[in-house]
């Protein structure tokens, strides 16, 4: 959700090369001696590309077909649940919480070993955290997420029954000879693209049940057993207290305090027995889903690597003090912008429930006008759509204000650090 700098940023400092970071693209070995080159492609000239779908029926045939069967049974899930679960689940957190417990002073080391050593406990328990943190974000996600299918399934059910009705109507109307109104013709265009919606709301309902399953560790049998979201999706137009926003992320954000206990705690004594610890746990800084950039390695590395002496170390810890300034600026700036998404959001869902009134109203008239043959039966259906379709933007946007909230709460570290303790998680 957030883009920000790797959460192991420190154990990456140390474990980088003073050479530099130039990326290069290993060869393929064995496999690259059949593979084909450009001089052996043939040459060829342009044609129509048309896909063969002899084999695809009628709508009606294939999703029958395709169909798994009914019986599809739910289990409700909270969002907290979601919350907590996937704190705990976190792969990237038990990783890191695993070789933080199994941390032992180099030997050899003498006193400043141990120290060392509770320093880089220290060091992988802010980054385990800082992984929690973001799978608490991603699961959030997928949970509202699935809140906004489950909601547009029910609706464009709905929507589809009601143009089902119309054109049943509409048939057995051109079936006794009468003349149907141009916008009749709407009707079966309108169909096909419900019809598609719904192959695609199914299919996202599918994914993120499985996505949540994922993220929390709750294993199912198959997909006929499914996460309903139980939660009340109730918005407010309250103002967020940015600088109070911000207080809170510096305090609570665990990249944050990694940053802050590293400048305190990385000398020319603790330095070299923390960074030969780093390199026993290498395997577990290639699970980091958001590596920096060439460039950005390129910054870190003059930082950390090379001599260690207290004149080197001095320096080096001021520039680190440097980057993690950069860092609760970035840091900052992620509140603010969450902030002002969630203050957005409330606006559009302002927006949102005037075009629901609307919407109903215009169905209002239109029903009342085909009451006295100023309106069609088409007509009717094309309001009755319409209020539909206005009803699930406005669940849209109260799942848009949701995910702003989570956002927020991700950027100040409070999504792990609200899962501390709480009776409710696991």
């Amino acid at each position: 959700m957030l883009a920000r700098m790797p959460i192991l940023a420190i154990a990456l400092l140390l474990l980088l090369p003073s050479g530099g970071c130039a990326l290069r693209r290993h060869g393929g070995g064995g496999w690259r001696a059949s593979a084909p080159t450009i001089d052996s492609l043939p040459p060829v000239g342009r044609a129509e590309i048309v896909p063969d779908t002899d084999a695809i029926g009628a709508f009606a045939v294939v999703d029958l077909t395709l169909r798994r069967g009914d019986g599809v049974e739910y289990r409700g899930l909270t969002p907290e649940e979601t919350q907590c679960l996937a704190v705990a689940e976190s792969p990237l957190g038990d990783a890191i919480d695993g070789e933080r417990r199994a941390i032992q002073a180099p030997p050899g080391t003498c006193g400043q070993g141990e120290r060392a050593a509770a320093v880089m406990r220290r060091l992988l328990a802010y980054a385990a955290a800082e992984a929690r943190n973001k799978s608490a974000g991603d699961s959030l996600e997928a949970y509202y997420r699935l809140v906004q299918a489950e909601a547009q399934h029910d609706l464009l059910a709905r929507t589809r029954n009601t143009l089902r009705a119309t054109a049943s109507d509409l048939e057995q109307a051109r079936r006794r000879g009468l003349t149907l109104p141009p916008e009749a013709n709407a009707i079966a265009s309108r169909q096909l693209a419900v019809n598609h919606s719904v192959v695609e709301d199914d299919l996202a309902v599918l994914k993120l049940n499985t996505a949540l399953a994922q993220l929390t560790g709750l294993s199912r049998p198959d997909e006929r057993l499914r996460f309903w979201p139980v939660t009340r999706l109730a918005a407010t137009a309250a103002p967020v207290d940015i600088d109070v926003a911000i207080a809170e992320g510096m305090a609570l954000r665990p990249e944050l305090n990694l940053l802050r206990y590293a400048e305190a705690s990385l000398d020319e004594e603790t330095l070299p027995a923390v960074r030969q610890m780093l390199g026993g746990i290498s395997g577990i800084l290639g699970m980091q889903p958001a590596a920096p950039s060439c460039s950005a390695l390129a910054k870190l590395c003059v930082l950390l690597c090379g001599s260690t002496d207290a004149e080197e170390a001095a320096a080096r810890r001021r520039q680190l003090r440097q980057y993690r300034i950069d860092r609760e600026e970035a840091v900052a700036d992620e509140i603010r912008q969450a902030a002002y998404t969630i203050e957005a959001r409330a606006r559009q869902i302002a927006l949102a429930k005037e075009g629901v009134a609307l919407a109903q109203q215009r169905l209002t008239d239109a029903v009342e006008r085909q009451r006295i043959a100023q309106a069609t039966l088409a007509d009717v259906t094309a309001a009755q759509t319409a209020a539909l379709e206005a009803r699930g933007d406005l669940v849209g946007r109260v799942v848009e204000w949701e995910l702003a909230r989570v956002e927020l709460r991700e950027a100040q570290g409070k999504l792990v650090s609200e899962c501390r303790g709480n009776g409710a998680c696991p």
